[in-house]
């Protein structure tokens, strides 16, 4: 079972992995890796579409966490570590690949673009798929940053302040710029859709 998909009872066992990895327990870690995997894939997916990317950024963070595991403090929320610190990895890696001096995410690019479920695939319903896809692109209408709020909000079950520490930018950053793509969705979703973004974005809680 994935440790990002239970609510308040997960957060002390993320704790006591945390504490005891860092007391040299080498399985404890190794429980976070599995844990989290396929958390911190689907975000650094949202950053490239190179998934070996993605996937090297993440083995090198525990190969880094284990060798630093004396140093490194007891966070408040692990799963806001683990994603602060790919996001930064994720960064470096991509200055370096493109040869760019400065972050490649600083403007409304092409990154944290929604989509709809997979699994409506299996929907017979048409008209279910539609409005899926027509909310995914009103999202994606977004800023950048703002998006990625949505993302780690709805998707990732995050609290302003997680947000704040994985986005570096203040928590009234993060209420603003979350208002701002609420008001905005209000305004251009249409009527008999914004039921349905309610359904969208509920199943990627936490």
């Amino acid at each position: 079972m994935s440790l990002t998909q239970l609510p308040e009872a997960i957060v002390s066992e993320e704790a006591q992995l945390w504490k005891s990895f860092t007391a040299d327990d080498e399985t404890a870690l190794r429980k976070l890796m599995e844990g989290f995997y396929a958390t911190l894939m689907n975000y650094g997916s949202k950053y490239t579409k190179d998934k070996e990317i993605a996937k090297d950024c993440i083995q090198e963070l525990f190969i880094d966490l284990w060798y630093q595991r004396h140093q490194v403090i007891q966070p408040n929320s692990v799963k806001a570590y683990l994603l602060t610190s790919l996001r930064r990895r994720l960064f470096r890696q991509l200055r370096k690949t493109v040869f760019l001096a400065e972050p490649i995410f600083s403007g409304d690019d092409e990154s944290f673009r929604f989509e709809s479920s997979p699994d409506l695939i299996l929907i017979e319903h048409e008209s279910i798929v539609r409005q899926a896809q027509q909310i995914a692109h009103y999202l994606n209408e977004l800023p950048r940053r703002q998006r990625e709020i949505i993302y780690l909000k709805y998707y990732q079950g995050l609290n302003r302040n997680e947000i704040a520490e994985v986005m570096s930018i203040t928590q009234q950053s993060v209420s603003n710029l979350l208002q701002k793509a609420l008001v905005t969705l209000r305004q251009v979703i249409p009527f008999n859709l914004s039921s349905f973004l309610l359904v969208f974005l509920m199943p990627h809680s936490n």
